[in-house]
Formats: structure tokens, sequence, C-alpha cells
């Protein structure tokens, strides 16, 4: 940590003198600019006074940049309280913000193995819950993950590196009432548009805080062997960030891409969740407020007054 500060300080410092020399000049360039002007000779007495003035003012401007700020600002509150809207976790999704998070997926993952436009509506419409949507307080889609539980025949071979993500079909996944004695979880995707951008930044952070509420919801009580694909840079940071195990190899696999997998439980889940913000305050969950699609309900016995 010492070594980081002493860095930190460093860069702070340099930035500090490349403003400084940067305003000095400034300043001098604009006085020499107005005595040009006005057609006035400066002495070298009153040049070297001009010189001296120049650098105090230059320091005095810059001065704040040298001194270390009390908190950082923009990771606290980086917008007005007012320019931040409620969002939502829509699950199921209708048909146009499916088609919204299609055209997502398309500009994240074009150049990766992935499932079929046409195959994942299949599998959609046989599991609508399959899919989740993060919404603004207008409809419109900010991001997307798309969960899979999978039938032994595919996930197996799957997990082994002899079958891609790209041959899943309807065939392969659970109906919502059949997945809760499923085995196999696949999180097949995951994305935000703007994710370089502040407001993109806090959407992926609810999204992933949504998606292991969604995990705990749906699935923890079953214990799935849950996995997903590091078929992008990112998405191989946060598997391991996540501190899941790497279970297939690239050069193992079918689709030349490193299998991430752990036992899903809610222990491993909360241990997760404690590393994110709570959005609850500002993201409502669809799940929370519906009957449970992955459990069969008893009916209930009309009372019979005697």
């Amino acid at each position: 940590m010492g070594t980081i500060r002493r860095l930190i300080t460093i860069a702070r410092r340099k930035r500090f003198y490349i403003r400084l020399w940067i305003t000095f000049a400034g300043i001098l360039g604009f006085l020499s600019a107005v005595f040009t002007i006005i057609g006035q000779h400066v002495s070298l007495t009153n040049s070297f006074l001009l010189g001296i003035s120049a650098l105090l003012i230059a320091i005095a401007t810059n001065r704040k940049h040298l001194l270390d700020a009390q908190i950082s600002v923009a990771d606290v509150l980086p917008e007005d309280i007012d320019r931040i809207h409620r969002t939502r976790i829509q699950c199921p999704c209708d048909s146009n913000l499916a088609k919204q998070a299609t055209q997502l997926a398309k500009h994240c993952y074009s150049a990766t193995v992935t499932i079929e436009p046409h195959n994942f509506e299949a599998i959609r419409a046989k599991n609508p819950y399959v899919l989740a949507g993060l919404t603004d307080d207008t409809g419109e889609l900010l991001g997307y993950f798309d969960v899979m539980p999978l039938k032994d025949s595919f996930a197996e071979l799957f997990i082994q590196g002899r079958l891609t993500e790209d041959q899943l079909t309807h065939e392969d996944v659970y109906t919502s009432s059949e997945a809760s004695s499923c085995r196999y979880i696949f999180i097949s995707g995951l994305a935000v548009w703007n994710p370089d951008s502040y407001s993109g930044r806090r959407n992926a952070s609810m999204l992933v805080w949504a998606l292991l509420k969604y995990l705990d919801h749906f699935y923890s009580a079953t214990n799935p062997f849950t996995f997903a694909l590091a078929s992008t840079q990112e998405g191989n940071d946060i598997l391991h960030r996540f501190r899941l195990n790497v279970t297939g190899k690239p050069e193992n696999r079918a689709d030349h891409y490193e299998l991430y997998s752990i036992v899903l439980d809610r222990e491993q889940i909360e241990r997760r969740l404690a590393c994110l913000p709570d959005w609850s305050g500002l993201c409502m969950l669809d799940w929370a407020y519906i009957l449970h699609p992955f459990k069969r309900s008893r009916p209930t016995l009309p009372h019979v007054s005697h």
C-alpha cells in the first residue's frame, strides 16, 4: 500500500508541474502579446518581475492540484440525485424487450460463439424466465442477462467441451415448471449499453446484483452446478474476480473458451452479494412481486361452513 501511495503522490505532483508550467507559459504569452500590441518596451528588470509574478500566479492557481482530496466525489455520487432514476428488472420480458436484448447481444457478442437468435426465441417461448432485462422508467432496455436451466444430456457434453453454445436448442432447456429439478445452470450472457460511462458502470453493478438475487430466488434451494463461458475479456475478468473455478481450458474445448463453474448455494451467493451495493432502493425485481413460477403450489380447498 505504501508503494501505491507513493506512486499516486508522484503522479499527482507530475500533473501539478505540468499544469504549473502550462499556466506560467500562458500568462507570459498573454503579457507578451499585450505589450507587443501596445508597442511598449519592457526593461530586463521589469521582465524579471513580470516573470516572478506570473510564476506566483501560476502556483496559486494550481496549488489545489498538489493537495490530497478528502474524498472522491465522482465515486461517491457522480450525478445529482434528481438525475438518478429508478430501474426495474423485468422477467419475463415481452417481445419488444427481447428484441432490444437481441440487439445488445449482437453488439457485444457478434465475434463470439453464442446462441442463434431464432434458437433463443424458441428457448424463450418454452421458458420465458431465461431472460431478464434491466429497464429505465420509460421501459428502455439498459442491460440484460440470460440463464439457462439445462438438461443433463446437453450440459454434461457442453461442460466436457464437446458441444458449443450455438448448438443449444429449446429441447435442451427445462420449462419453468420443470426447472426446480435441474442440476445444471448455464449463465449464457450479461451485457449493458455504454459500459464505459458512469451510468453504464452503475447499470452493470445493478445487473450483476440482480443476477445474484435471481439465482438465489429461483435456484439456490437445489444447489445446481452453475457455469459460464469466458468468451470475452470482460467475462473472463468478472468470473475470475468472483472466484469461480476454472473447469475447462480453451485448448480442451471445441469453442476454445475457458469455462468457469461453481456449485451454487445460498452461502456462495450471499458471499458475493456482500461485495456489491444493495440496489434494492433503486432497482425493482419483478420476481419479488409474483408467485414463484418454479414451484407447484397446491390448490387451496374451499372453506366449508358447518
